[in-house]
């Protein structure tokens, strides 16, 4: 089995998400245009292909950014998630929002299962 190893010099990671706190090279233009679009208009959507670096973007360029500017920054909200079956299930089709669910679940802080939001009432 070949081992990966990892220059820690090379700025160009490949298809590894960017986290918070590490190196994001070569995006200083994106990052100062979504920070100033964020200042100005409150709300940001950000929307590409997946692979296009969205995640690296907001957590290694937009998230430092903001803080170095003491501005609150609250979680990062994902709406990929699908309803689970169990809720899908007991509900009707159009009163449960994919959407809408995976923005709360997002947005919970402490993603235990003891907190979390039922999956079925």
């Amino acid at each position: 089995m070949e081992q990966l190893r990892v220059n820690v010099s090379e700025p160009y990671v490949g298809p590894v998400p960017i986290e918070t706190g590490q190196l994001l090279f070569g995006r200083d233009r994106e990052v100062r245009t979504l920070t100033n679009l964020l200042v100005a208009k409150r709300i940001v959507l950000l929307h590409a292909p997946s692979g296009a670096g969205k995640s690296s973007l907001v957590k290694a360029g937009l998230i430092p950014e903001m803080q170095k500017k003491r501005l609150r920054v609250l979680p990062v909200i994902r709406v990929n998630g699908e309803v689970p079956s169990a809720v899908a299930e007991v509900a009707e089709p159009e009163t449960v929002n994919r959407y809408t669910w995976s923005t709360l679940r997002s947005l919970e802080e402490d993603p235990s299962a003891e907190s979390r939001l039922p999956d079925v009432e």
